[in-house]
């Protein structure tokens, strides 16, 4: 199967957080079109931006889909609105508009997460994915409720780390993202695993994590 990032096509310009593709999409994407193992949906993009992973899972359901059976829904989902209409358009672009929805989600905000999983039929997703959402240490925890709150049993997670920390022993560097997340994940009874380093140094890297519900 070709990259699907590669493929791909991305809709409008700006600038800011929200307008940007950030590396850790690309790699995001391509780690997803890599995988085998990627479960039926629905799933849900946290923090979309310009939609870039979720273009990708709904380009992989397209692809794999019988014509007896209903592509998988990717919910593409963001704290600003004004994000929506690039990825209306790019999904339009690339042939995924019929699976591909949008829908406001600020991290903690408990009545979005109550919309949003009314729309799933009170199901919960069953992939969660999110590029460079880390960024921000402190606000990890509403990233977390958010996580807890729509149920799903897997999330796949990949930033850069920004905020170094000193190797310690035998464990070597971590950083603040990692730490933050791990911590705040495991008072919930989530697990978080490293999957994999997209560079070798771990200052210029991006790095790929699950999180992990204890039923998964």
């Amino acid at each position: 199967m070709e990259k699907q990032a590669q493929g791909l096509r991305a809709q409008g310009t700006g600038d800011g957080t929200a307008f940007s593709v950030w590396t850790s999409a690309l790699v995001l994407s391509e780690y997803l079109a890599a995988s085998h193992q990627l479960p039926a949906g629905p799933h849900v993009e946290l923090g979309s931006g310009r939609g870039l992973c979720g273009l990708t899972l709904a380009k992989l359901g397209v692809d794999v889909s019988r014509p007896t059976t209903s592509p998988d829904l990717v919910y593409c989902t963001d704290g600003d609105p004004e994000v929506f209409s690039l990825i209306t358009s790019a999904a339009t672009a690339n042939g995924v508009d019929h699976v591909v929805q949008t829908a406001t989600l600020e991290w903690g905000n408990r009545r979005q997460v109550d919309e949003l999983l009314a729309r799933l039929d009170g199901k919960p997703p069953s992939l969660m994915v999110g590029a460079d959402l880390l960024y921000d240490v402190e606000a990890i925890p509403a990233l977390v409720d958010t996580l807890v709150r729509l149920g799903g049993l897997r999330t796949i997670l990949a930033f850069p780390p920004r905020h170094l920390l000193p190797a310690v022993g035998a464990v070597g560097q971590s950083c603040r993202e990692l730490d933050s997340l791990v911590q705040h994940a495991g008072r919930h009874g989530l697990c978080v695993e490293r999957r994999q380093q997209h560079g070798d140094i771990l200052s210029s890297c991006v790095l790929i994590v699950e999180v992990l519900s204890e039923k998964s």
